[in-house]
């Protein structure tokens, strides 16, 4: 058996730079084809998170596309994270986290 992950970014690689803002695009097979986007500075702390929906709901993987601005002071490592809430008490599910380069805005 093969596990596929409800979202899966494509764009930027894993452990590249995102630029700012950042564009996001992958798919995704999600309740109601909504889910989460969120950047994450090096320490942790969440710099910008946003809902984000695919072209195809529950049942079928659809494509995304999102751009999120974020505020840094510095160049450093960071998190790219995909989740959604569950629909029970709105607790992060299916979290995945791509490390990414993220840069000051221009």
């Amino acid at each position: 058996m093969t596990f596929c992950p409800r979202s899966s970014v494509e764009r930027p690689a894993s452990g590249a730079a995102i630029g700012n803002p950042a564009r996001v695009s992958g798919n995704a097979n999600v309740f109601e084809a909504t889910f989460r986007i969120a950047i994450l500075d090096g320490s942790g702390k969440v710099l910008v998170d946003r809902q984000a929906m695919a072209t195809c709901g529950t049942g079928c993987r659809g494509t995304f596309e999102k751009t999120l601005a974020y505020s840094v002071d510095k160049a450093q490592w960071g998190t790219l994270r995909t989740y959604f809430g569950s629909a029970k008490d709105g607790r992060p599910e299916d979290v995945r986290d791509y490390p990414v380069w993220l840069t000051p805005g221009g």
